[in-house]
């Protein structure tokens, strides 16, 4: 947590992908590869992606708990248990971003991934056509 302050004000659009993460090391100096903490989604971010890719992950992480608290507004029963078992553990994924990259490694990625997508076609699709209607 406190590279966070060097690295936003080291290179605010990131030092490049690959660096951190995952893909560490691969087709890159391996020496310069480990210098770099991305042991949080917060340095994983800033390296990889900086200030701007920082904050546009975090809108997203934000607008996927608010669709969350929407689903007491589905009429279906067995639609709102379902969706709510899918979304229940997108707050505690939330507070690993302190433990690690979830957006990068497995297996919260996949399941992070998964769970915007399904908010994405029941909740925000809906709104819009209830809107227009």
């Amino acid at each position: 947590m406190a590279a966070i302050p060097d690295y936003a004000t080291s290179f605010p659009l990131g030092k490049g992908l690959g660096l951190v993460g995952p893909a560490a090391g691969f087709g890159v100096d391996f020496d310069e590869a480990t210098a770099l903490n991305g042991e949080s989604q917060f340095t994983f971010l800033l390296v990889e992606l900086g200030v701007a890719g920082l904050l546009i992950f975090g809108a997203l992480q934000i607008k996927l708990l608010a669709l969350a608290t929407r689903l007491r507004r589905i009429d279906d029963p067995e639609l709102r248990l379902l969706l709510a078992g899918c979304t229940a553990p997108l707050f505690a994924v939330a507070a690993m971003w302190i433990t690690g990259p979830i957006s990068a490694t497995s297996p919260t990625a996949p399941y992070f991934w998964f769970t915007a997508g399904i908010l994405a076609f029941w909740l925000i699709e809906r709104e819009r056509s209830r809107a227009t209607s």
